[in-house]
């Protein structure tokens, strides 16, 4: 339910701290306090109605044993339904709210009570309401006004006083179903507020849900873009190597023939020719270890790998005079910039991202720290197992930190100029080397 005044009396103001001084009648009359009130008046009225009888003898031997068992029946049945007054019209106390009509009706007919009897159905046209239909206490209301004429006919009470306790009862139940129809509005919208909280909630974590998802593809699709580009240039290069390398060197080779064949002024022309074609032969060269395996600055590098995560803010900061290194160190450090934000994008739930490159002496220094979650512990995995290794081989040293709601911070030290390492078969391919100079 939504909260009712009786939520917010005696409560402290958050703003100053004060306690809420709301008036004592505030408090008393707050809605959830209404249902043990208007019991408790019922009982009030009710003992206003028995007491004249209690104290004076005359009245105490005049009323009948009927008379007596209706009003304490009538009380007692009130008492044991006034939850439903709570709770209306929950399915419960049919019976008993029945059982308490009658009783009153009965009260009613056997003795007038000194004039006060009818003031039982007053009390039971405010009651039933509470339990029963409107198409139940229709019928009820005008049985109330049946007896109340019957009485009025046989002379018991005058037709002035039947009228206006008619007039009562129909009150008591109109005002009862419009107090019933208020308290199911109240219920109604509190069922509507703790479905839409519910349905705000479940919208929230929807779209956290599809935002990381967003964040995912948009990786995924700078990923696959990369990708593609590294493919478009080893397909390039290995079609420059399949058809114009080897061509080259057949042309190479042929002149390389002509030469001893040839004498005269042909001599001259067909050494030019193997100069040209042998500078042509290891411009392709060029051109293919290019394709393959670019050579990229560290700064041009960290900025290209930068734009490759959109859904980072990265921040990158190279020192001026970090240019220069070995291409192993730079291949070294781009490959652990780009794995420190991966981990970042995927892992870390960080939005920024600080890459910072500085150089003293021969040494150099990677710093990759982002604004994430941060983590307890850290347990390498795949990744960092790699970027170690590929760091050790180098001569250089790796150091990650995380502090929870700090993120990480990962540094790496090696030096600009490493002890050159033995090449790799793909790059001893595309420098040409192999039996005769015949592979390209």
């Amino acid at each position: 339910m939504a909260p009712s005044e009786a939520d917010t009396l005696g409560r402290s103001d958050p703003s100053t701290g004060s306690p809420d001084h709301s008036s004592w009648w505030q408090r008393l009359t707050a809605w959830s306090r209404l249902p043990d009130l208007l019991v408790a008046n019922m009982v009030f009225a009710w003992v206003g109605i028995m007491l004249p009888v209690v104290v004076e003898q005359r009245l105490r031997e005049q009323a009948p044993v009927a008379w007596w068992l209706g009003a304490f029946g009538q009380v007692g049945l009130l008492l044991v339904m006034r939850d439903s007054v709570r709770h209306p019209r929950a399915g419960r106390h049919h019976l008993v709210t029945l059982a308490m009509f009658f009783s009153g009706a009965l009260a009613v007919a056997v003795w007038d009570g000194n004039g006060m009897s009818p003031n039982f159905f007053v009390m039971s046209g405010v009651s039933i309401g509470f339990v029963l239909s409107p198409r139940v206490v229709r019928p009820l209301v005008l049985f109330a006004w049946a007896v109340l004429a019957y009485a009025a006919w046989n002379g018991t009470y005058s037709w002035g006083w039947v009228i206006v306790f008619a007039a009562e009862v129909s009150f008591g139940a109109f005002a009862v179903e419009i107090a019933v129809r208020e308290i199911s509005a109240r219920q109604a919208l509190d069922h509507t507020v703790r479905n839409l909280e519910a349905t705000n909630a479940q919208l929230t974590e929807s779209n956290a849900e599809l935002e990381a998802a967003h964040r995912r593809l948009a990786l995924t699709q700078a990923q696959l873009a990369e990708q593609s580009r590294a493919a478009e240039r080893l397909r390039i290069a290995r079609d420059l190597h399949d058809t114009v390398g080897h061509q080259l060197t057949a042309l190479t080779l042929s002149l390389e023939v002509a030469a001893h064949l040839a004498d005269g002024p042909a001599t001259t022309h067909v050494n030019q020719a193997r100069v040209i074609a042998r500078d042509v032969l290891a411009d392709i060269r060029g051109v293919v270890s290019q394709l393959r395996d670019p050579v990229v600055g560290l700064s041009e590098g960290l900025t290209r790998l930068a734009t490759a995560f959109p859904t980072l803010e990265i921040t990158v900061t190279v020192a001026p005079d970090c240019h220069g290194a070995a291409p192993a160190v730079t291949e070294a450090v781009l490959r652990v910039a780009q794995e420190a934000l991966t981990n970042a994008a995927r892992h870390s739930g960080a939005d920024h991202v600080w890459v910072k490159l500085a150089c003293t002496g021969l040494e150099l220094t990677l710093e990759v720290s982002d604004n994430g979650r941060g983590v307890d512990r850290v347990q390498p995995g795949n990744g960092l197992r790699g970027m170690n290794e590929r760091i050790h081989e180098l001569g250089g040293d790796v150091t990650v930190e995380s502090t929870p709601g700090a993120g990480f911070r990962i540094v790496v030290q090696l030096p600009r100029d490493p002890e050159p390492l033995p090449g790799s078969m793909l790059d001893r391919m595309a420098e040409g080397e192999g039996a005769s100079g015949r592979f390209f």
